[in-house]
């Protein structure tokens, strides 16, 4: 009795102030997972899209395609910034540290494609641990759009830690996002998580009015290119990060290609089209030994971009010992 209490109530509604201005709100929506037929298991969820989908092209395994890029026929749009993704409430004989792999995808009306915002293979797995249980996300590819509802796929394994150890499914089910009604909570930042038999995935997210997408490039253009440190991206009105890049954790140095930019983790943001996009760059200070702690700051900088329909952006971050050239083109989003 005591689970099904807890499960109860867990499928309350909180609504928590964010720090800040005081006016954006976050909610917590837990779904019982076996009292909701709103959403549906995963043999439920394929029969369905290929009985309606297929005959328009769309294959349940289809990937989208991204960023926008000026598409002909686009328009400011409601869209989804999503800004994390998290293992909560380990059970059914799992024990921290985990490593998964898998995928965790948004479909939208677009196109009704997969747009990864995690994806892994066995042998890439991530390591999960009590004090970070974040999914490193790599995605989305292309602004998500919310003119229609949308499904976020978690399909997701928990890698055996020996050769006799099987491979254990985590989680495998679908969360859904209605955007129309009174609950799509817009311009709010939300979190919605599945509780299945070994795990909650958790996915936190906004819904933007009007938006425009952000694709984004940094690039060393002056000094030294071998720094630990943290690239973020945020929209005026919301306290959440959208992390681009982060070897702060392992106190690693981020990766640059030859021509001096920077392998992001994601380029692509979200942003009102009233609003305005800021990229942080901040840089870990080495200790002793010439690594890096990951705590300590040793320089940062921000730039400001206000949002554009079809125009490139470029701002300079400064951080004295390099420059970064950072550059957002912005596009509007395709008719449904």
């Amino acid at each position: 009795m005591a689970a099904e209490t807890s499960v109860s109530e867990a499928a309350a509604i909180l609504d928590v102030a964010v720090a800040g201005d005081g006016e954006a709100k976050r909610q917590l929506v837990v779904v019982d997972d076996d009292d909701d037929d709103s959403e549906p298991n995963p043999y439920e969820y394929r029969v369905f899209f290929e009985w309606l989908w297929d005959y328009y092209g769309c294959k349940i395994d289809d990937v989208t395609r991204g960023p926008t890029f000026h598409t002909p026929g686009a328009r400011i749009s409601p869209c989804v910034e999503v800004y994390s993704c998290r293992v909560i409430d380990l059970t059914g004989g799992l024990e921290w540290p985990i490593d998964v792999f898998g995928f965790v995808a948004a479909r939208d009306g677009l196109d009704r494609k997969r747009n990864y915002i995690f994806n892994r293979p066995r042998d890439d797995a991530q390591t999960f641990t009590t004090e970070d249980p974040s999914f490193v996300l790599t995605g989305p590819i292309r602004a998500i759009n919310c003119s229609q509802r949308i499904e976020f796929e978690v399909d997701l394994k928990v890698r055996g830690k020996t050769q006799s150890d099987r491979d254990k499914v985590l989680s495998a089910r679908y969360i859904v996002y209605e955007t129309m009604g009174p609950n799509c909570m817009v311009g709010q930042v939300r979190s919605k998580a599945r509780p299945v038999k070994r795990c909650s995935v958790e996915v936190t997210f906004a819904n933007l009015a009007g938006a425009v997408e952000a694709a984004i490039e940094v690039r060393v253009v002056q000094g030294s290119s071998g720094f630990c440190g943290r690239i973020v991206a945020r929209t005026d009105g919301y306290d959440d990060d959208v992390v681009l890049a982060d070897s702060s954790n392992d106190g690693s140095v981020l990766a640059v290609a030859d021509d001096g930019v920077i392998k992001l983790a994601r380029s692509v943001a979200v942003v009102e089209s009233t609003g305005v996009l800021k990229i942080h760059a901040i840089i870990a200070r080495s200790d002793s030994s010439g690594g890096y702690d990951g705590v300590g700051v040793a320089a940062e900088d921000h730039a400001e971009f206000a949002a554009q329909r079809f125009e490139s952006s470029c701002r300079t971050l400064d951080l004295g010992f390099c420059k970064m050239l950072a550059t957002v083109s912005w596009s509007m989003i395709p008719l449904i």
